[in-house]
């Protein structure tokens, strides 16, 4: 069970840094398009 369970940790925390780059990358590409549609 223990050694299930240390296997299981880094790839839920890797999944959770994958999750937060998504959500900055998505948030990154509002800001451009927002930009864009300002400028014009």
């Amino acid at each position: 069970m223990r050694i299930i369970h240390e296997k299981y940790i880094p790839s839920s925390h890797f999944c959770k840094i994958f999750a937060i780059i998504c959500q900055k990358l998505k948030s990154y590409a509002n800001l451009l398009i927002y930009n864009k549609i300002s400028s014009i």
